[in-house]
């Protein structure tokens, strides 16, 4: 989800003032684990497209139902129309601006309330009507290994200007302390538990390569999404206001859409209140995706996700087989979907 190095809450920010750009980018949800070829099959419903009279009034079993999020002030608003939720980085929209999008298409998109920016420590949110989202690997570190954690960030008064909520990226990777990478749901609902007693909305973006083999091996996908589920690391998102769910490994999958409403539905009955947001990503790991295919993902799960994290990945050193990054393509699938609209 993350694009670049400079929205990461990094105390090197304070001391850096030039670095080569390909050095400073990465991208939430880094290289994850590579796809497989295996295509599962789940007989699942289909849910109401977003936005209809009937997805409001999906019934889910009372014994089911997670508690709600402690701060009533951190409920996202409504979006209009039937348009998605957006997650995307401020450094990711300046990529597309360079590269063919309008500033009209930019404000069409993600100048509203149902748009979540990410912006990092030096950066502020240019989108007046857009929330304000600032992103975080760690919980309780605060070094220049693992950038700056969220607790000393609150504590210190160190949050970005108008933060609106916090997204805590936690994956199988040198950003993300160990005792957090064995342990993300305890420490989900502690970095749920900083954001909402600060007022904040809180978003969860677990990779899913947090869940590895009997050995300790992070595994290929659909493999390693279906150990994600049965070490119950989908329980994270009982304290979400935002899940996002990071599949976009497996873009090209015929099983990408077929697993995506199987975290959705485990998640509406884990936490009924919160939104589901999938990741679609430019160019992920050891795929080469087209316009096309990203048409294809978003038209065969827009009835049953609330909305979508955009990535455009272009960190050679975080994700060397995420290969150059494919700007161009998600600008086309942007000037796609707003024609597409009514």
């Amino acid at each position: 989800m993350m694009d670049d190095w400079s929205i990461i809450s990094h105390p090197m920010h304070r001391t850096i003032s030039c670095v080569a750009a390909w050095l400073l980018v990465i991208v939430i949800g880094g290289c994850g684990p590579a796809p497989s070829a295996a295509n599962p099959v789940h007989a699942l419903a289909a849910r109401p497209a977003i936005g209809s009279a009937e997805a409001s009034s999906t019934a889910v079993p009372a014994a089911t139902i997670a508690a709600p999020p402690s701060s009533t002030a951190t409920t996202p608003s409504p979006a209009a129309d039937g348009a998605p939720y957006w997650l995307i980085s401020l450094n990711a929209i300046d990529l597309m601006r360079a590269h063919g999008a309008s500033g009209a298409l930019v404000d069409r998109l993600f100048d509203n309330r149902h748009s979540y920016i990410i912006v990092g420590p030096r950066q502020t949110n240019p989108l007046a009507n857009a929330l304000t989202v600032e992103n975080f690997t760690n919980v309780g570190v605060d070094n220049v290994a693992h950038g700056q954690g969220i607790a000393a960030a609150i504590t210190d008064h160190r949050l970005v200007k108008g933060v609106d909520a916090i997204s805590y990226d936690d994956e199988n990777w040198a950003f993300t302390p160990r005792p957090e990478i064995v342990d993300p749901v305890g420490y989900t609902k502690r970095a749920s538990d900083l954001a909402h007693h600060a007022g904040l909305a809180f978003i969860s973006t677990p990779g899913m390569d947090l869940a590895t083999s009997p050995r300790g091996r992070i595994q290929a996908l659909p493999q390693s999404f279906y150990t994600f589920v049965s070490d119950g690391y989908l329980s994270v998102a009982k304290y979400d206001d935002l899940f996002e769910l990071q599949l976009e490994n497996a873009e090209t999958m015929p099983y990408f859409a077929s697993l995506s409403l199987e975290a959705e539905r485990r998640v509406r009955l884990i936490n009924p209140k919160a939104l589901f947001l999938l990741q679609l990503t430019s160019n992920p790991n050891k795929q080469r995706v087209s316009v096309q295919q990203l048409i294809h993902d978003f038209q065969a799960t827009k009835g049953f996700v609330d909305g979508y994290a955009l990535t455009i990945p272009n960190s050679v050193a975080i994700c060397p087989s995420c290969g150059q990054p494919r700007i161009a393509t998600m600008v086309d699938f942007l000037k796609w979907y707003s024609k597409s609209r009514p």
